[in-house]
């Protein structure tokens, strides 16, 4: 029988063998591991496995010469010691456990966030609060038929004196009953234009025979008489003009002149730099338009039209 190598392991006491060990990458690059021999390769890796342990030769599965002269090989190499210990063995092999890399993970996660994060603006109070101006351009094109801002004001005024105001006072309530009311005024005024209404309506620009007039016709009703989008809309569905669209500045332009008719200190210099807010450049029509409502309000003949 062969015989077996038996070895001290006293000196283990106090140590943890955990059933891994870590293999680096850049044991590929090691030249003293690339200098063995493929089999010796593979036996110094189960010495990891194996460090420190007894009857090596029987679980490495080869005779004690051979271990003999395994041992001598690495031991040139510095990869092993006497004791069949493995050098450095700490420093590649941390005895952390995976409950502990997680914790230490989650504390510097923590500690970044605590270095970047910004200083959270104070929710306004519900007194104060009122929706920001996106958010009331927004409900202007969602609730076309609704002249949304002086349906605002009227509710603003009257959140001031009545006594029983609103259940939910938060900023998200106050928005949330604003757009409701915006809502409930939307599907009163559809309910009254009714097929009958809209077909009277059309017949207004039934005299414009071609499209393309019919179609500027209705965007300056759109401006200058206040002609809701969804009118204009129908009237363009029924006269077949099927890519009828209305651009972005027409709104602007309907706020502008309203302005203009009812603000005195209302200018041309504020109108220009509504549209170029907007990003696009006053429409020449608009500034003359604009402009003579200046020049009446200079000669003092202007008279606000609400």
């Amino acid at each position: 029988m062969q015989k077996v190598e038996q070895i001290d392991d006293s000196k283990k006491k106090g140590k943890t063998q955990y059933p891994w060990l870590k293999l680096w990458c850049k044991a590929l690059d090691n030249p003293k591991i690339q200098m063995l021999e493929e089999r010796d390769q593979r036996r110094l890796i189960f010495l990891w496995v194996l460090r420190r342990q007894n009857q090596i030769a029987f679980r490495l599965r080869i005779s004690s010469e051979e271990l003999a002269r395994t041992k001598k090989i690495l031991l040139a190499q510095g990869l092993i010691t006497e004791d069949w210990d493995v050098p450095n063995w700490l420093v590649y092999q941390s005895q952390s456990s995976s409950a502990a890399r997680v914790r230490r993970f989650r504390e510097r996660q923590k500690a970044e966030k605590l270095k970047t994060k910004k200083k959270v603006p104070d929710t306004p109070k519900s007194a104060d609060y009122w929706p920001d101006p996106k958010t009331i351009e927004a409900w202007r094109k969602t609730y076309p038929l609704v002249e949304v801002d002086k349906r605002l004001a009227y509710i603003r005024q009257y959140l001031k004196t009545s006594k029983e105001g609103i259940k939910n006072k938060s900023p998200a309530g106050i928005k949330a009953y604003l757009a409701k009311a915006l809502q409930k005024e939307q599907k009163q005024k559809e309910d009254k234009l009714d097929e009958k209404t809209m077909r009277l309506l059309s017949e207004e620009f039934k005299a414009i025979k071609d499209l393309e007039s019919l179609h500027d016709c209705l965007l300056e009703k759109m401006i200058f008489s206040g002609l809701p989008a969804i009118h204009a809309e129908y009237v363009a569905k029924m006269r077949g003009i099927a890519d009828f669209t209305i651009p972005d500045q027409i709104p602007v332009y309907r706020r502008i002149i309203q302005r203009a008719r009812k603000e005195k200190n209302f200018t041309l210099l504020e109108a220009e730099k509504i549209a170029t807010e907007k990003g696009f450049k006053l429409h020449q029509r608009i500034q003359k338009i604009v402009s003579q409502y200046d020049e009446e309000k200079k000669r003092n003949s202007w008279r606000p039209l609400h």
